[in-house]
C-alpha cells in the first residue's frame, strides 16, 4: 500500500476524507476515522521530525492492524541489508574477470596468513579502482579514503 500524499498536508487529509466519502461511510463513521487519523499523525509529527519515518510507520501500523505479517518488503532497511548479505552468493575472482569500480567484493576468508594480513580476511566493500591485477577496496563502515589494495585472486565477487 503506497501513500501518495504527505501525511502532514491538508491535501492528504482532504484525499482521505474523499476516500471515506467515496467508500460510502456516513458522517459519524467518517468523522471518527478522520479524528483517529489526525490524532495519530499529529502525535507522530510531534515526536518524529521526518516525514519519511511517519509515513513508513503509518503504513507498517496499517499492516499490523490488518493482521498482516511484515514480509521482506516491509522490513526495515537494515534488516533487508542484513538478509541480503546472508543470502549473497560469492564467486572467486578469476583471471580475466571484468572487475570494475562499484562492484561489491570481499577478501577471501583464507586470503592472508600473516598477522597483519589476517585482519583483512572476510571483509567486504566496494571496488574503487583496479590497476595491474590489484583492486582498491573501500571496506563497508570505514571512512572514505581508507581503501586497501588486494590482488584480484584474493577476492570474491558478490553475484547475488
Amino acid at each position: 500500500m503506497a501513500i501518495e500524499h504527505s501525511v502532514y498536508t491538508s491535501d492528504w487529509r482532504d484525499w482521505a476524507t474523499q476516500q471515506l466519502t467515496d467508500a460510502g461511510y456516513d458522517d459519524p463513521s467518517a468523522s471518527a476515522t478522520r479524528f483517529v487519523i489526525d490524532k495519530i499523525l499529529d502525535a507522530a509529527a510531534e515526536i518524529f521530525a521526518s516525514d519519511e519515518v511517519v509515513t513508513a510507520a503509518t503504513v507498517t501500523a496499517i499492516s499490523l492492524l490488518s493482521n498482516e505479517a511484515l514480509t521482506a518488503e516491509r522490513w526495515a532497511p537494515k534488516k533487508r541489508a542484513e538478509e541480503d548479505a546472508v543470502n549473497a552468493r560469492w564467486v572467486p575472482v578469476s583471471p580475466g574477470m571484468p572487475i570494475t569500480s562499484g562492484m561489491t567484493v570481499r577478501v577471501k576468508a583464507d586470503a592472508y596468513s600473516d598477522v597483519v594480513g589476517r585482519t583483512h580476511n572476510g571483509k567486504s566493500g566496494k571496488v574503487v579502482g583496479v590497476r595491474r591485477g590489484m583492486a582498491l577496496v573501500q571496506y563497508e563502515g570505514e571512512p572514505v579514503g581508507s581503501a586497501h589494495h588486494h590482488a584480484l585472486p584474493l577476492l570474491e565477487l558478490r553475484v547475488g
